[in-house]
């Protein structure tokens, strides 16, 4: 009798303390702050990229190491450690990194990582580190060239290696080459001039600043004078001492800056301006290169944001060449993409607009004549992945399935048929190889922590390469529901 009270007993404190046998916790302010993205975070495979002209995949296990994996079959076939490399790093001079963070395959060879000092790369192997670009001293905003350098006779194995490095010191944009050969592209010293940099405040897809032509012979760059702009104040505090650091900003109804975009010929060593269409202060946005590099494209869009003109201009001389078509809303219009080419289409490209009020893709020829719409209806098309090689497909990510998940589609572009290539409902979030016909989703749902599979781009077999376990299973979570709202009316959907 004495037993079975002492039995009662030990089980009555732990059903008071909440420990009995899977009993579920709630989830404290120090738990959902401190542990979101350690403990509470589900198992991913962190840093995934595929390994080029392979079938292996690659990604970080912890941070000091990168597990390189064969996808058919899950087996492990490398692993290199940041630890192990150290010495490597250091004789480069340069610090060794605390994680792979950042790395890039740049062929099935070698991996890139850039630090302060430059560019360093690795061999798959980790047999071999070497010494690519260094970054000159006080530079930023680099972009390499498209076109590469023959490999040394002597070394088949040696990386590929891009034959210009742009970058800009302050104000000017410079160029080196593989030989230590220095252009200067710019050399502005006004005040209130920027070169090669995100123009119209990263409005309409301005994200960059920098456009290197397909075959490396051209580079685009925008030049924005706003030394009309008054400066308004604002306070540095990262350096301890508090200092005045103003910017120049365009309050409504006073002067914006002006922007041009300027073209340097790298055998010529020269710059042509485009002679732009338009006013000094419209908008110079997405600008897209022709296959061959001799002409650029443009989306023109006014001051009033109603009316967008694509424009395409000579590379070579500047001059305007032609309008392809312009779009134009009563609301607004908001072009936030470059036109894409078709590998070996003849001129065609693909076009993305919200002129129905849903992002959607267009096929046109060169000439502006539209030949079909690619995707319609009440949904989005959310990301782009480009064409498969042959050109006869083109891969997005949208949400015609799911209002608010992600999908991976295929587009037909002779007829515009959409073929769903994810298979699991919820967020999906892919990593496309156009080249090996093949992508990764990492997914996950409300109810579920998801996990990561593969699959191949022509619609074939999918394979889990990883499902995630439930990190808040021992808590007590609140339940999750959607709901749609409607408007005065009871009828409209909101």
């Amino acid at each position: 009798m004495l037993r079975f009270f002492q039995a009662l007993l030990i089980i009555s404190v732990a059903i008071g303390t909440g420990h009995l046998f899977g009993q579920q916790r709630y989830l404290n302010m120090e738990d959902a702050v401190l542990q979101q993205r350690n403990r509470l975070w589900p198992e991913t495979l962190r840093q995934f990229q595929w390994r080029p002209n392979t079938s292996m995949y690659s990604y970080m296990r912890l941070d000091d190491t990168l597990r390189i994996v064969e996808s058919s079959s899950g087996k492990r076939v490398d692993a290199l450690s940041i630890k192990a490399l150290k010495h490597r790093f250091e004789r480069l001079g340069v610090e060794a990194p605390y994680s792979w963070h950042g790395y890039t395959w740049i062929n099935e060879h070698w991996l890139q990582l850039w630090f302060p000092e430059g560019e360093v790369l690795v061999s798959a192997d980790g047999t071999q580190v070497e010494m690519g670009w260094r970054i000159p001293e006080g530079a930023d905003n680099l972009h390499v060239s498209p076109r590469t350098v023959g490999a040394q006779a002597s070394r088949p194995d040696a990386p590929p290696q891009q034959e210009w490095l742009q970058y800009n010191i302050g104000q000017r944009i410079e160029l080196i080459n593989r030989k230590g050969g220095r252009r200067v592209v710019t050399a502005d010293t006004a005040v209130g001039i920027v070169n090669g940099r995100a123009v119209h405040r990263n409005e309409f897809g301005c994200n960059d600043g920098i456009f290197w032509s397909p075959n490396g012979e051209r580079l685009a760059f925008y030049r924005m004078d706003e030394s009309m702009v008054a400066e308004y104040p604002l306070v540095e505090i990262g350096e301890g001492i508090a200092k005045a650091k103003p910017i120049r900003y365009p309050m409504a109804g006073k002067a914006s800056h002006h922007v041009t975009m300027g073209i340097y010929s790298v055998a010529d060593d020269r710059v042509v301006w485009l002679q732009t269409q338009g006013a000094a202060d419209h908008y110079l946005t997405n600008p897209a290169w022709s296959p061959d590099g001799d002409f650029l494209y443009l989306a023109e869009l006014n001051r009033g944001q109603d009316t967008m003109r694509l424009n395409c201009y000579d590379a070579r001389t500047g001059a305007f060449r032609h309008e392809l078509f312009r779009e134009t809303s009563p609301q607004y219009v908001e072009p936030l993409h470059p036109l894409e080419f078709v590998p070996g289409g003849k001129g065609l490209f693909v076009w993305q607009s919200q002129r129905t009020g849903h992002n959607h893709l267009y096929l046109y020829q060169e000439s502006g004549k539209l030949i079909r719409a690619l995707t319609e209806g009440e949904w989005d098309v959310l990301d782009t992945h480009g064409f498969a090689p042959d050109g006869k497909h083109y891969f997005v990510t949208g949400n015609a399935d799911n209002t608010i998940g992600r999908d991976l589609y295929r587009i037909e572009l002779n007829s515009g048929k959409r073929t769903r290539l994810t298979n699991q409902k919820g967020y999906n979030q892919v990593v496309v190889d156009l080249a090996g016909n093949r992508f990764a989703s990492f997914w996950t749902a409300f109810n579920n922590p998801g996990g990561v599979y593969i699959g191949s781009l022509d619609g074939g077999k999918i394979r889990k390469l990883l499902v995630a376990r439930n990190p808040l299973s021992d808590y007590q979570m609140p339940g999750i529901r959607l709901v749609t709202l409607k408007a005065a009316d009871g009828k409209t959907e909101l």
